[in-house]
């Protein structure tokens, strides 16, 4: 049987009408399942325009990460946000309560796939993942966080990196440079890593440089002299 169109529910919301059923029809099929993971919702600037993307071409997406309730940060529309207690610094006795309750947030959801990204939650994301037996794990790897480490700590570091790469079935590297890398240390297992177009972590919308601002004018707008030389840096907070 088929629900009413147009149900109005005691707290005043509408419910959706679900289509009838036909005998001999087949039952719609049910929406994809993915399960991103980031340790904070800071990232979520890196999956800007993707989960959408995903969830318009018929994807039930959802996201687990730390959310800081005093931030108006967002996902994209029709994602689902699950709290997570991620911290980024290592913090054994937290990190096993994160892990704890990955593994149940993905025991409750049931996802097909699950991407997890940034350190913390990639590591903590992958192993929920191997445990409870997730049929498609992708790890996306930003930045080797072990690089910039030194002594017992860049060991520990690499460590982990290495087992969070065998976990996933698919590693994404967002350059070659970095894959590169990645195999020269042995972290990933042959052939399984991959780097997508010409190395990128969410792609670059175009659009937003079709009507750059007029050169003279960006000159004026920051006190820089006409034909000064103009150095410019790009790094991050």
């Amino acid at each position: 049987r088929g629900y009413c169109a147009g149900v109005d529910r005691a707290d005043g919301a509408t419910m959706t009408a679900l289509p009838e059923h036909r005998p001999g029809e087949p039952l719609p099929l049910p929406r994809p399942r993915l399960l991103y993971l980031v340790t904070s919702d800071v990232s979520s600037v890196l999956l800007r325009g993707q989960l959408q993307y995903l969830h318009e071409h018929g994807f039930d997406v959802s996201v687990g990460c730390a959310v800081d309730p005093d931030s108006d940060r967002t996902f994209d529309p029709g994602v689902v946000v699950h709290p997570l207690p991620f911290v980024r610094q290592p913090s054994p006795v937290n990190d096993l309560r994160a892990l704890v309750a990955t593994i149940r947030l993905v025991r409750h959801l049931r996802p097909g796939l699950v991407n997890a990204s940034t350190p913390k939650a990639g590591l903590l994301g992958m192993l929920a993942a191997t445990i409870t037996g997730v049929p498609v794990r992708v790890h996306v790897v930003r930045g080797l966080r072990s690089e910039t480490a030194t002594g017992a700590g860049r060991v520990v570091l690499h460590t982990l990196e290495r087992l969070t790469m065998r976990c996933a079935h698919h590693v994404v590297f967002n350059s070659a440079s970095l894959m590169t890398e990645a195999e020269r240390r042995r972290l990933v297992p042959a052939a399984r890593g991959s780097v997508l177009g010409n190395g990128s972590g969410n792609g670059i919308r175009l659009a937003r440089f079709e009507q750059l601002p007029d050169h003279a004018a960006s000159r004026a707008e920051f006190g820089l002299p006409h034909g000064a030389t103009v150095i410019g840096i790009v790094g991050r907070l």
